[in-house]
């Protein structure tokens, strides 16, 4: 209610079904769907080494066949090249006394575009002979013409941040991170699948980082013409579990759920948006817009229980007690002082900084979320008033995705689209913008708050509005409710483990023979949904629920999740269900003999203050 999220579409939601959300980041899979509806796959650590392993000896990826060949080019030293290339051989050589300039020109050209540059050509020191070796890893070299300048692949990543994962990527490698783009973040507690660009850089400089990198792989390269741009992905999927959920409580999930399939939900701002910790984006944004960024600064240095983040939580209580930024940031450990918000802050204060220029010091796409989620909690509260007073009825001065007036005759509640408040929406009539502009006026704002702030925060195009639809169906849905685990048992695939539980045929139907672990004698599914054919018999203490959808960009799972279950899916009240279900896990007798039960342990890491599962130790 904090933020808005009180209205419901489903008639029946006075029963709250309590359900744990991400016990285990396994839990939790996002794959970005790109615009041509392709979701970015998910592969283990292992697997991902051993195609780097193969692709940096040199199997072909990177060599292009199709490179025509120079008439003074003999076979012979194509064969050196490959050798090289292969790194079957250290050196080739090749007499080129009498080739004329732009012979020798032509060679070196086609030594750099047949080999994507991983082979570098030379004259020798007697100017006799064009010598060809293998580049070194890590030697910046001159960025081939005819190569496409951004590198393009796939960064899958395990209870991490997307802009943390980002800033290791970057920094193992030497490289700016401003260099990197995202179509946009992933969930942290998670397992999570991405398309990034990286301007100008190798792909062999990217692939020698799976050695070294942990809780991150990256896969599936290729150089492009265009980088990625924000907001360029269609969606994502999501292949969710839910746990410890009543098992009284099944049929009127399974009567929810085909309810949602058809209807969809309301299309909110989930808690995330507004912050994980005790500090509020949303109040952080009000500040940025109020131009009283000194508060702004303190609040984001001001947020409570930074639990497991020592090193971080101690700079800041050494800064608030001093003032000495620079002290502060002596006590930050490892990634924490380039890749975390409150690092990037202190840093900023200690080169003597102004609290405007310390916000601003924050990379676009972080420093934006703070203004973004004032935004969203305007949307939030009117798309409630609207939704409690009428329901999911089209009305008079609607508008759609073209910002056209809709007839309310004809039209559907999900061509219905709402505007985030910005200086766009000045000139508007009509109740959405009259309902903006007094919420504005009563934090002491104007439309005019959003116009200086344009290009610092991007805020959009603002000659135009900047829409969201109301209402939101998810596609590709399938469901199964899951029996016989253990609380902490592994349900879902991880990057580096694959439990014996399929759940899913590639078209994404449920399969009976594919479930054989999980289906029990006299239950069959229709839509993935258990249905019980046989009365009698003993049932599982525990129910689970495995759910896999797909969503458009922007739109929360989280939020999709609370129209089934009613509950508060937010991390405080999560945490609290967490904690409640290890306790009577603890409680729970030794399984007896013959019954086999693997659980996956959890533990708290130090760096992230949050129980998950302990990743192996990973070959230095």
């Amino acid at each position: 209610a904090d933020f808005g999220l009180t209205a419901f579409i489903g008639a029946d939601r006075k029963e709250s079904i309590d359900c744990v959300l991400k016990r285990l980041y396994s839990d939790f899979i996002v794959q970005e769907i790109d615009a041509a509806g392709v979701a970015s796959r998910l592969v283990t650590f292992d697997e991902a080494r051993a195609t780097s392993k193969t692709i940096m000896a040199g199997d072909g990826k990177l060599l292009d066949e199709s490179v025509v060949r120079p008439a003074c080019v003999t076979d012979t030293f194509v064969a050196a090249c490959d050798a090289v290339f292969e790194r079957r051989e250290k050196e080739g050589r090749m007499e080129t006394a009498d080739l004329d300039k732009p012979s020798r020109t032509s060679l070196h050209g086609y030594v750099r575009s047949r080999y994507g540059g991983e082979v570098e050509s030379e004259t020798s020191k007697d100017g006799d002979a064009i010598v060809v070796k293998r580049r070194k890893p890590g030697k910046r070299k001159r960025w081939a013409r005819d190569t496409p300048p951004h590198t393009h692949f796939t960064m899958a990543k395990e209870n991490k941040e997307t802009s943390y994962a980002i800033g290791i990527v970057a920094k193992m490698s030497g490289c700016n991170p401003g260099l990197f783009k995202t179509c946009g973040l992933k969930d942290r507690r998670a397992v999570t699948a991405q398309r990034v660009s990286a301007f100008q850089v190798d792909i062999d400089k990217l692939l020698n980082l799976n050695s070294r990198l942990r809780g991150i792989v990256l896969y599936d390269m290729s150089y492009e013409k265009e980088g990625v741009k924000t907001g360029s992905h269609w969606g994502n999927r999501f292949s969710i579990v839910l746990r410890d959920i009543d098992r009284a409580a099944e049929s009127t999930l399974a009567g929810r759920l085909a309810e949602w399939a058809e209807k969809g939900f309301i299309n909110y701002f989930g808690t995330q948006r507004f912050g994980s910790c005790e500090t509020r984006t949303a109040d952080v944004g009000r500040l940025i817009l109020q131009r009283n960024w000194k508060d702004a600064v303190g609040l984001i240095l001001g947020g409570a229980g930074r639990n497991g983040q020592d090193s971080v939580q101690g700079a800041i209580e050494l800064w608030k007690a001093s003032g000495d930024a620079t002290a502060a940031c002596k006590l930050l450990q490892g990634a924490q002082s380039f890749a975390s918000v409150e690092g990037s802050i202190l840093r900023s204060l200690s080169k003597g900084k102004t609290w405007q220029e310390a916000v601003l010091w924050l990379p676009p796409n972080i420093r934006s979320i703070y203004v973004h989620a004032y935004q969203s909690l305007l949307w939030n509260k009117l798309a409630s008033e609207r939704i409690l007073a009428n329901g999911m009825a089209v009305l008079e001065g609607d508008i759609g995705a073209d910002s056209v007036k809709l007839e309310t005759e004809g039209a559907s509640p999900f061509d219905v689209h709402v505007p985030l408040p910005n200086s766009a929406c000045a000139d508007k009539e009509g109740y959405v913008f009259a309902h903006f502009k007094a919420a504005l006026e009563a934090d002491g704002l104007s439309w005019d708050s959003f116009r200086t702030l344009e290009k610092n925060f991007s805020l959009g195009d603002a000659s135009r509005l900047a829409l969201r639809p109301l209402f939101v169906r998810p596609g590709s849905v399938a469901w199964k409710f899951v029996r016989g685990k253990g609380p902490s048992e592994q349900i879902q695939r991880d990057l580096t483990y694959v439990p014996d539980v399929a759940l899913e045929s590639e078209n994404g139907v449920v399969k009976e023979e594919e479930n054989k672990d999980i289906k029990k004698e006299g239950e069959d599914t229709k839509n993935g949904v258990k249905e019980e054919t046989q009365a009698g018999g003993d049932v599982e203490k525990r129910l689970a629920l495995w759910m896999r959808f797909d969503l458009p960009g922007g739109v929360y799972a989280t939020v999709a999740l609370r129209e089934i279950t009613a509950c508060d899916m937010g991390k405080r009240y999560q945490k609290e269900l967490n904690f409640a279900g290890e306790r009577a896990e603890e409680a729970e007798p030794a399984a007896e003999a013959g019954e086999e039960e693997e659980v996956v342990k959890e533990e708290v890491l130090e760096d992230e203050g949050e129980p998950v599962k302990k990743e192996p130790k990973l070959e230095e």
